[in-house]
């Protein structure tokens, strides 16, 4: 950036009597938004509109080689300087004579690239992009897919193969794509493999994206080391958020530039490109590809929307890992620290030197200045640089210690918003399971009436049953009617809650996916002796003891507290120590007169035109009134409330727990009585309508056992996800939710559940 202004300050006044540069761009149609970045930033940032004339060369991609390299030459003909992009296109032109000034933009320097006045490219470090998708995937083997394109089998190309296997730690194999035909991919990929997709500059963009949705189909999971673009065209996944490749750009104007200024010789850049993780969700949910919590904590996610939609289906991690992506709480919680990490480095900025540089113009009494005799003329111009830095001083220290400790807290604060979004968006997803459970049983219900409708029909037709019945039963269908509908709205309300809390579409419409005890989603699902420790009263006491002090220990609220009062005991240490430790501060300055005039100006022959001083300044107050122990009794203030708030959120902390574990044994046997309910009340309504179809019952008989089945089966419904709600506010209260466990964890909980080490 530095050398980008001063390249501008040098060339502004010459740029509004220049003539016009003539720039081509050589590219393929695979690089078409990079072309028209570069174009962009060439004719409005730094060139002028009215200093440039820009014309842009592409050619489509399989073309033979010679179409190229008429390209260039035409390029060539027209520009003052030429922009080559592109390996393929920069490859054509190494061992050219007599081409313009060259600015080439490719991934990474080949030999003869030193050919070029400037070789543009990406500072890429494949070890550690390499790791990073390995995380990611987990792969045992990669498959790399190059491109069989013949231009790209030059000596350029095989050698940035050579140096991206030459990075990789794992077995691998390298397939030259010779077809994107499905037949051709299956015989060499199934589902699992992990491929590298190199450049492809055969394949138009929308064979790309075919090529790319192919694999994703096939079950093959993807990833490129170019730009973001490939994420969006249907690469699972890119290590690189540079989306319009305005650094890059910014980078061959002003290469532009200084070959416009008259720069010679050749020169490498190395584009620092900007990392960060994208995953496209909807490729990933192609190919059948879950990515795991801290990925996508971290990544960026791109058409996350698209893999939920209504025909798919949105898990229970899914939704809350997409609730924490997109709670405004969550977001503002890493604003919040976001901003502490700044003040942090603010208050780290204050051990660094101070540099100023500062213009005076001064103008004095004439009859001052000649009494001065040459020490302080009438007019005088000077140019000073200051210097300051701080050796010692406590309140510095002190703010950057506190700076460092309020940072800790807010992440804890951070990750608290984390875990209460995750319990919002936990019970918003069992509440639509809830609402379609009771809209399912409302619809049974239905059945149940129409059947028995038909039932007392046929009484009628034997005489054997009161024509009111049929009236009744008409009622009865028509109520029920009204609650299938009413119990489906509630489930549009439920849904509608949902996408709220996991996604940006409030009108959102989800299929999820059923979860039960038995699925490993919850706390009990992991401790193999739950019923045993529910039931009994002593194992429930020993369970709730260690249970509560897990709390305590693994509440981020207390941590939060523990850090802020860590601040506020190093605000009383600093306060105490202001009564007898200095502030010492090292201060410069270098002044040059530029102009001296008038009266005075004539100097004895022994001053010349500059001036400098150093000093070291060591100062403490002596006596402020009693402002320092004003100070120091209310730091000290600060600090205990700080511990009765710790002290407070601790007994918050295990009551909630306590609550939470009581709850959760209520609701535990609630469901167990209610299933006892439920199967009496639906053999009562099995044998009652048995008798009803005989004539031994009346419609009154059959109606209270059919409603008592209705209402078995709704608290069952009820208790059972009221259960489920119950333990989620357990796992809440622990601070950690079991869904995202690891096989490690969850030995360490059952380790601790059973008192072993």
């Amino acid at each position: 950036m530095k050398r980008f202004i001063l390249l501008f300050l040098m060339v502004l006044p010459a740029l509004a009597s220049a003539a016009t540069i003539n720039v081509g761009i050589v590219s393929s149609d695979g690089f078409a938004k990079v072309a028209q970045t570069v174009q962009n930033e060439a004719e409005d940032f730094i060139i002028g509109k009215d200093h440039v004339n820009i014309k842009r060369y592409a050619y489509k991609p399989s073309v033979p080689v010679s179409e190229i390299d008429e390209l260039i030459v035409s390029a060539n003909q027209f520009a003052d300087i030429i922009v080559l992009i592109g390996d393929v296109t920069v490859g054509r032109a190494i061992e050219k004579d007599n081409l313009k000034p060259i600015v080439a933009l490719f991934s990474e320097s080949p030999t003869g690239s030193d050919a070029f006045p400037y070789s543009i490219v990406y500072d890429i470090d494949y070890s550690k992009d390499l790791s990073v998708f390995k995380s990611l995937f987990g792969y045992k083997k990669l498959k790399i897919i190059s491109s069989d394109y013949s231009s790209c089998s030059s000596k350029m190309c095989s050698e940035t193969l050579k140096r991206l296997v030459n990075s990789i730690d794992t077995p691998y194999e390298v397939f030259p794509l010779k077809s994107t035909d499905i037949d051709q991919l299956k015989s060499n990929f199934v589902a699992g493999d992990t491929a590298l997709v190199m450049e492809q500059p055969q394949l138009t963009k929308e064979e790309r994206k075919q090529f790319f949705k192919t694999l994703s189909d096939l079950g093959v999971r993807t990833f490129s080391l170019d730009g973001y673009n490939k994420a969006v065209e249907g690469i699972i996944a890119v290590n690189t958020s540079d989306k319009d490749s305005l650094k890059t750009a910014r980078t061959v104007a002003m290469a532009i530039m200084e070959l416009n200024a008259g720069k010679v010789g050749t020169e490498l850049i190395k584009v620092q490109r900007t990392s960060g993780l994208v995953i496209n969700m909807e490729a990933a949910a192609l190919a059948k590809f879950s990515p795991n919590w801290n990925a996508m904590r971290s990544a960026e996610l791109i058409n996350y929307h698209k893999s939920i939609q209504y025909n798919k289906t949105i898990g229970y991690k899914d939704a809350m890992v997409q609730a924490v992506k997109n709670n405004e709480n969550v977001l503002t919680g890493k604003i919040d620290l976001q901003t502490a990490k700044e003040l942090l480095d603010m208050s780290k900025s204050a051990f660094k030197p101070t540099i100023n540089l500062s213009s005076t113009y001064s103008k004095i009494d004439d009859d001052r200045a000649v009494f001065a005799r040459g020490n302080a003329p009438e007019n005088t111009f000077d140019v000073a640089l200051q210097l300051q830095q701080i050796l010692y001083s406590e309140e510095v220290f002190s703010m950057k210690d506190q700076a460092g400790l309020n940072k800790l807290a807010k992440e804890n604060l951070a990750k608290q918003a984390e875990l209460d979004v995750i319990q919002l968006a936990a019970k918003a997803y069992l509440n639509v399971l809830r609402a379609k459970t009771y809209h399912q049983i409302k619809l049974d219900d239905l059945e149940r009436s129409k059947t028995n409708y038909n039932l007392a029909k046929n009484r009628d037709l034997a005489g054997a049953a009161n024509p009111a019945e049929i009236l009744r039963w008409e009622a009865t269908i028509a109520l029920a009617k009204i609650d299938v509908v009413n119990a489906a709205n509630g489930v549009k309300m439920a849904m509608t809650e949902l996408a709220r809390i996991v996604s940006e579409e409030i009108d959102g419409t989800y299929k999820l996916e059923d979860i039960t005890f038995e699925t490993g989603d919850f706390i009990m699902s992991e401790v193999n002796r739950g019923d045993y420790i529910l039931n009994d009263n002593a194992e429930f006491a020993r369970f709730k003891k260690i249970m509560t002090d897990a709390s305590v220990r693994n509440s981020v609220e207390l941590k939060a507290i523990k850090y802020l009062a860590e601040a506020n005991k190093r605000s009383v240490v600093s306060a105490e120590r202001k009564y007898y430790h200095p502030t010492v501060v090292a201060t410069g300055e270098y002044k040059r007169y530029l102009d001296k005039s008038g009266d005075g100006s004539t100097a004895p022959s022994f001053y010349d035109n500059t001036n400098w001083n150093i000093a070291i300044n060591a100062s403490i107050p002596l006596y402020q009134g009693g402002k320092r122990r004003a100070e120091l009794n209310i730091e000290k203030a600060n600090l205990r409330k700080t511990y009765h708030e710790k002290a407070r959120v601790t007994k918050l902390i295990k009551q909630r727990m306590i609550a939470a574990l009581e709850n959760a044994r209520t609701s535990y046997d609630s469901y167990k009585l209610a299933i006892e309910s439920e199967v009496a009340a639906k053999k009562t309504v099995e044998i009652v309508t048995d008798l009803y179809s005989k004539g031994a019952v009346s419609i009154t008989e059959l109606l209270d056992a059919q409603n008592a089945s209705l209402n078995a089966g709704m608290y069952v419904a009820s208790s059972r996800f009221s259960f489920m709600e119950r333990l989620i506010d357990v796992e809440r209260a622990y601070g950690g939710f079991f869904a995202f466990n690891t096989a490690e964890e969850d030995q360490t909980f059952l380790n601790l559940i059973n008192n072993r080490n």
